[in-house]
């Protein structure tokens, strides 16, 4: 990892127990993975944590769909592309940071959540 990054980045690995989740993400400023991603992405949106992931859909799970670059996240191109895209999410504005945050939780609270999960099956079973 390039010294310059090496303060602001911990690495942890699968963790799958809530206490230990949270504990994370409040205090975590980005959510930053490379590989493929899935749920994951709703468990960040919904601490207001923003997401930093690659842009190619193909090799993401079905939740990337909530990802909007620039609004709730911010999605590079290559391996180039993260480093940049990490050093520049650390440098962003405090304004701008904060409304990357606060645009999390719409996806959550408007429509990732059990409550629109069951309209939609209510709608379809129509």
């Amino acid at each position: 990892m390039e010294a310059s990054l090496s303060g602001h980045i911990e690495m942890v690995g699968a963790i799958y127990n809530e206490d230990e989740i949270a504990k994370i993400l409040m205090k975590a400023k980005f959510f930053i993975h490379p590989g493929a991603v899935g749920l994951s992405i709703l468990h960040a949106l919904s601490y207001n944590i923003p997401v930093i992931t690659h842009n190619d859909g193909n090799n993401h799970m079905p939740e990337f769909c909530v990802l909007e670059d620039g609004v709730n996240s911010l999605l590079y191109d290559n391996k180039q592309g993260l480093l940049s895209t990490v050093k520049s999410a650390l440098s962003l504005p405090r304004a701008d940071y904060q409304q990357l945050a606060k645009n999390c939780s719409d996806v959550p609270e408007y429509s990732h959540n059990t409550r629109v999960m069951a309209e939609r099956f209510i709608q379809a079973m129509k």
